[in-house]
C-alpha cells in the first residue's frame, strides 16, 4: 500500500489516502465481476489520537486509488480518486513495462466521496470534470466551499459542501493540474505540468462570493454587512437572503460591500447567508438570529475607574449588571485599538458578572465595556470605565512613581547610615 496525501486538520487529527497492493492495468488481473478473493487493503484512513491509531476502510474493488482528501473540520471530508472499471471497447493499452497488450478501455466508476459523519459511510458524487473526469487533488476552504482539478485540466468547484460541483472550465487547456489549494471562498492556487500555476481571487468565475458577515449575530432590524467579490457595482435585481428570507432593507450595495438589515420571522439559532446574483448564487456564511431576550445588555459597572498602577482588582470589586448573561461570558475593556481582556469571568446569575482586571502599565483614558456571549451574541456599553494616571500623563508616567517605590528603601538605608555616630 502506498500512501498518497495527508490532511492535517489539527495535531490529533488526520486523514490519509492510499493505493490498493491489486491496483494494475494490466491483462494479467481479472476483471469485474470479481468470483476469486483478491486483495484488499484500506484506501482511507483517519487519526484522532495523534497518529497512534488509525481507522480504514476499504471503498470499492481492488483497483481502487484514491489521489487526495481534504477535510475543514476533521469531521466533514471530500476524497478524490478512481475505482477503475472497464468498458466494453477493446483498445491497445501499455502497461508498466511499456509492453503493449490487448485491454479494454478504464473508465471512472466514481471520481469524489463525501463523508460528514468521521467517516463511517461515504457518499458517491459524480464530479464533471470534462472528457478526462479523472481527478488528482481537492481542498476545502470552509465547510461549504472547494475545489477539484484534474488529469484533463479540469477544474471543478462546490458551495454546498461537496453534494454538487460545476465545472468552471480548463484555464491552462488540457495540461493535466495535479494539485490545488483553497485560500478561502475566493482565492484559490492550482498547480499542474509544463510548470502550470494557476490562481484565482474571484471564486474561479462570476458569480458572487462572500467571505465574511459582520456582525455574526443579531436579532430582527439589525445592520449586518457582507464582504466579498463579484456582488456587482450596483443591485438591480440581486438579493441577499437569511435562511431563505431576503432582507429586510438594502442600506448600501457595491462590488465588495454589501449592508442590509436582518429580516423578520427567522427562527433563533444559525441560519445560511448567501447572495443571489445574475452571475449565480454565492458560497454560504452562518449567521445567528437572536431574540430580544437572548441579546445581552449592560446596565450599570462598578467601580467605574482604576489607577494606571492598580495591578489588579479584587474579583468582586468589578460588577456588571444586566441581563442576558449566559455561562462562559468573556468581558472587555475597548480603547480603540486597545484590549483588556478580563479574566476569573463569573455569571452568577443572568443578570450579575464578576471578573478580574490587570491594570498595570494600561494606557490612561475612558474605555468601552463589551460582554460576548458563547453563542456570539455581544453588547456594549459605551465610555463607562476610566483608567487614571499615576501622575502626569500618558503610559509612561508610571515610570517616575515606579522608580520613587524602587528607589525608596535604598535611600532610607542611606539615612540611616548617616545618622550613625563616629566613634
Amino acid at each position: 500500500m502506498d500512501i498518497r496525501s495527508v490532511e492535517a486538520v489539527d495535531g490529533m487529527t488526520a486523514w490519509a489516502t492510499a493505493f490498493s497492493i491489486g491496483f494494475s492495468p494490466s491483462y494479467q488481473y481479472p476483471k469485474p465481476p470479481y468470483t476469486i478473493p483478491l486483495p484488499s487493503l484500506p484506501i482511507l484512513m483517519r487519526t484522532t489520537d495523534g497518529g497512534a491509531k488509525w481507522e480504514a476502510s476499504q471503498y470499492g474493488t481492488y483497483n481502487e486509488g484514491f489521489n487526495d482528501v481534504s477535510s475543514p473540520d476533521g469531521t466533514t471530508a471530500v476524497a478524490v480518486g478512481t475505482d477503475i472499471i472497464y468498458s466494453s471497447i477493446p483498445v491497445w493499452v501499455y502497461v508498466f513495462d511499456y509492453t503493449m497488450y490487448l485491454g479494454l478501455e478504464e473508465i471512472c466508476r466514481y471520481n469524489s466521496l463525501l463523508t460528514s459523519d468521521g467517516g463511517s459511510s461515504w457518499t458517491n458524487v459524480q464530479v464533471d470534470l470534462g472528457s478526462n473526469p479523472l481527478p488528482d487533488s481537492v481542498d476545502m476552504a470552509d465547510r461549504g466551499t472547494g475545489w477539484i482539478v484534474g488529469s484533463g485540466g479540469g477544474v471543478a468547484r462546490t458551495i454546498d459542501g461537496g453534494s454538487h460541483w460545476s465545472l468552471q472550465g480548463f484555464p491552462a487547456g488540457n495540461i493535466p493540474l495535479k494539485d490545488v489549494r483553497a485560500v478561502n471562498p475566493a482565492v484559490a492556487w492550482a498547480g499542474g505540468n509544463d510548470g502550470v500555476v494557476l490562481r484565482t481571487i474571484r471564486g474561479g468565475d462570476d458569480s458572487p462570493d462572500l467571505l465574511s458577515v459582520n456582525p455574526s449575530s443579531g436579532k430582527a432590524g439589525a445592520e449586518v454587512e457582507l464582504r466579498g467579490c463579484d456582488f456587482g457595482s450596483s443591485r438591480g435585481s440581486s438579493k441577499v437572503t437569511f435562511g431563505g428570507v431576503e432582507a429586510q432593507e438594502y442600506l448600501y450595495w457595491s462590488n465588495g460591500v454589501v449592508r442590509v438589515r436582518v429580516p423578520s420571522g427567522l427562527p433563533v439559532g444559525k441560519v445560511e447567508v448567501r447572495v443571489y446574483t445574475e452571475n449565480g448564487v454565492s458560497n454560504v456564511q452562518s449567521f445567528n438570529i437572536q431574540t430580544e431576550s437572548s441579546a445581552p445588555s449592560v446596565n450599570t459597572v462598578s467601580p467605574t475607574q482604576a489607577s494606571q498602577l492598580q495591578a489588579s482588582i479584587e474579583l468582586r470589586e468589578l460588577r456588571i449588571e444586566g441581563s442576558g448573561f449566559q455561562q462562559g461570558a468573556s468581558v472587555r475593556l475597548m480603547k480603540g485599538d486597545k484590549v483588556i481582556a478580563g479574566y476569573n469571568v463569573t455569571v452568577p446569575s443572568p443578570n450579575v458578572i464578576t471578573c478580574t482586571f490587570g491594570f498595570l502599565g494600561a494606557e490612561p483614558g475612558t474605555y468601552d465595556l463589551v460582554v460576548t456571549n458563547p453563542d456570539g451574541s455581544t453588547t456594549l456599553l459605551k465610555s463607562c470605565f476610566t483608567v487614571t494616571a499615576a501622575c502626569g500623563t500618558g503610559t509612561a508616567s508610571m515610570l517616575p512613581m515606579f522608580g520613587i517605590f524602587v528607589g525608596v528603601p535604598p535611600i532610607r538605608r542611606l539615612l540611616r547610615r548617616r545618622r550613625r555616630r563616629i566613634p
